[in-house]
């Protein structure tokens, strides 16, 4: 993977990095990049800074303490992926598809998920949302399981409200703070 352009692009912050970035990823199908000599799907300790990565294709691959940061991931494909120990901070997940996403250990802080799909999401553990817009967003069936290292966080974000997005069928304990 070393040796891939687009691989190290993808943690290259250069004005170049970022512009080849944009123009090799955009509407890419990236799962085989993700593929392990094992046949895993995984993205491990990945720092990924202010990318552009629309349209991106990661559908089933396991982001496993990844970094994100100031990345544009509008209408990416996202669905069935597995998020564990994460950070994204101040990334653009506008129209995403997250559906049946398992996320633990993670933090979004300032994200918006504006149109996002993160339907039938199951939330393990200790999960921040922090200061995220979640406008329009279907967040249908998400299952929140706490554990002994906490629970899922939703603070100061907005437009969680039933009249802004659809949060029917939310199941478990989670706590909402202003």
């Amino acid at each position: 993977k070393e040796d891939n352009l687009v691989f190290r692009t993808l943690q290259g912050t250069t004005p170049v990095d970022i512009a080849v970035t944009a123009l090799q990823v955009a509407g890419c199908d990236l799962r085989e990049l993700a593929t392990s000599e094992e046949g895993e799907k995984l993205l491990p300790q990945l720092e990924i800074q202010g990318k552009s990565l629309p349209r991106v294709d990661l559908s089933g691959v396991l982001w496993e303490g990844c970094t994100v940061a100031d990345t544009d991931l509008r209408r990416a494909l996202l669905y069935g992926c597995g998020f564990r120990n994460c950070r994204f901070t101040n990334c653009t997940l506008d129209g995403a598809v997250m559906e049946n996403a398992v996320i633990s250990g993670c933090e979004f802080r300032a994200c918006t998920f504006t149109h996002a799909t993160l339907k039938g999401v199951v939330s393990v553990g200790s999960v921040l949302f922090d200061r995220c817009d979640f406008d329009l967003s279907d967040l249908t069936d998400i299952k929140f399981q706490p554990n002994e290292e906490g629970q899922t966080e939703f603070t100061a974000c907005t437009n969680l409200g039933y009249s802004v997005c659809n949060r029917k069928g939310w199941t478990g304990n989670f706590v909402l703070r202003k």
